[in-house]
């Protein structure tokens, strides 16, 4: 980066959840480096935030590295007044031409330090430490108890004398607090004066033996960009669910974590069965079934369906969503659906609608147990395809028939510009033909409107077989939709309120046979 115009190209390209553009010819992830939480940026104040949080250990090597705070300086400024910082920051930047060059001198400390100069009446880090400037349970707390030893009440930076008494108090605080520092026979002589009966014995020897499995674990999930806001708590549900487990077993499944380059990849065959391909990973099955079935909600308070945390800890090339999908493979988004899960917005009902448009055809929906009547025979809600093709046999105008169906399924059930690329491919002859199609063209709108370009189904769900079979496909959205029906996807049946079929492996949902 060059000028404030790349600056704030990056921020613009960061918040579109376009990281694999480039600016100059450089990749964004080489620009932005390991910036904690960068890729969750809403606007550019979280962006500027991210940057001056990121440890001094993980700065980037780009121009970027200049706007990290010192972590020393972090901890003990306020946070108020860090985000009043922030914000005057922010708006400097912004106002800044685009074609002025960036301050290859640039340092975000000193700006800081201006900022609280002027903010502040020169009551800065360097001067004064004003009690409404720093962090009450750190610096403050030191002053009260030692400003005695100092000549102004107060340790001054710029006297040499009292920089050196500063550093001798430090260090024998420090000194003191190891002193204090817990041992494992601290901890055993806690353990024997506990009152514990037998079931609670258990429970802390399980507990206890399964403690250190949490870095790993959160270690893994931090590699693969989760979110900082949600990565310790998925990782202390992951740690809870293995907690009643052989400890060898867990071993196993911690040393094959932390063995990165044996780590298997997700397989990109269609086809497949979750169990018998984690078996490669030599992780017992009690740990892969535990972490499995592992559903949560994110740091937006969505949903986390079964299996996606599992497979971004098993999988080497899995990892957490790098945009609107649920996951990542190989850098791109990735889309996780469960037994029965919708794609998408839910059904629209279209009894009404089919009554007025379809009733010159003989066809009437009464609904409910009434079902549909057509030409005097009745027929079930769910056997709507069935309805369509018998009635498509029986009518004269079979041209208009079709052109009434698509214009329902393409307006009144939105399903848009995916009804042209299979409505031709339907055989009205065939209730199975109509069902599958239909199905489709759901999932098609769906894959089109969310922009992933992998997708995979899997039989978890509360409504499950819950076998580990799974289905996955990658490419365009018609792409991937003949690849779900090569493989046998299935689908809820059709209805007259149901156009936007739940997709799973439940014998009650259908495919083309």
């Amino acid at each position: 980066m060059e000028t404030y115009g790349d600056l704030k190209n990056l921020i613009n390209l960061i918040q579109t959840k376009k990281k694999n553009s480039k600016i100059k010819g450089v990749a964004i992830d080489t620009i932005v480096g390991n910036i904690p939480g960068i890729g969750y940026i809403k606007s550019a104040f979280d962006f500027y935030k991210a940057a001056i949080k990121t440890p001094d250990s993980k700065r980037p090597n780009s121009w970027l590295k200049r706007l990290d705070v010192d972590d020393e300086m972090s901890a003990i400024v306020d946070d108020k007044v860090e985000n009043g910082f922030l914000q005057s920051a922010t708006k400097t930047f912004e106002k800044q031409p685009d074609d002025k060059k960036l301050n290859p001198d640039f340092d975000m400390n000193q700006e800081m330090i201006k900022y609280l100069d002027s903010k502040y009446s020169g009551r800065t880090l360097t001067g004064v430490p004003s009690f409404n400037l720093v962090k009450e349970d750190t610096f403050d707390k030191f002053l009260k108890q030692y400003s005695y030893k100092f000549d102004k009440g107060y340790p001054d930076v710029n006297n040499s004398k009292d920089k050196e008494k500063l550093f001798e108090l430090v260090n024998s605080l420090i000194e003191q607090e190891e002193e204090k520092k817990l041992t494992k026979n601290d901890l055993i002589s806690l353990i024997k004066n506990l009152d514990l009966d037998d079931k609670q014995i258990v429970k802390l020897y399980n507990r206890t033996k399964n403690f250190s499995s949490y870095r790993p674990i959160k270690t893994t999930l931090d590699r693969k960009k989760y979110n900082p806001l949600i990565l310790k708590k998925f990782s202390k549900e992951i740690q809870d669910l293995i907690e009643d487990l052989p400890k060898n077993e867990v071993d196993d499944f911690i040393n094959y974590l932390n063995n990165i380059e044996k780590k298997i990849n997700f397989p990109t065959n269609k086809t497949g069965n979750l169990f018998k391909t984690l078996s490669a990973t030599g992780v017992h099955d009690s740990v892969v079934n535990k972490i499995i079935y592992h559903t949560s909600q994110d740091e937006g308070k969505r949903g986390v369906g079964m299996g996606e945390v599992g497979m971004s800890l098993l999988f080497k090339n899995v990892g957490a969503a790098t945009g609107k999908g649920d996951l990542s493979i190989d850098g791109e988004e990735f889309e996780i659906k469960g037994e029965g899960a919708t794609l998408g917005d839910k059904p629209i009902p279209l009894s009404s609608v089919i009554n007025d448009k379809m009733g010159k055809f003989d066809i009437t929906v009464l609904g409910g147990k009434g079902g549909i009547e057509h030409n005097g025979k009745k027929y079930s809600m769910n056997s709507f395809s069935q309805l369509i093709s018998d009635a498509y046999s029986l009518t004269k105008d079979k041209e208009e028939f079709k052109n009434v169906f698509k214009d329902i399924l393409t307006n009144d059930n939105k399903l848009g510009n995916s009804v042209d690329l299979l409505f031709d491919k339907i055989n009205f002859s065939s209730p199975e033909s109509i069902q599958n199609n239909v199905s489709l063209m759901n999932f098609i709108r769906y894959s089109s409107k969310e922009g992933f370009k992998h997708f995979l189904t899997h039989d978890f769900g509360t409504n499950g077989p819950n076998t580990g079979e799974y289905i996955y496909v990658k490419g365009s959205p018609e792409e991937m939709a003949n690849q779900l029906q090569l493989s046998g996807a299935k689908f809820e049946r059709l209805t007259p309120n149901n156009l936007r079929p739940r997709i799973g492996f439940n014998k009650r949902l259908v495919n083309e046979e």
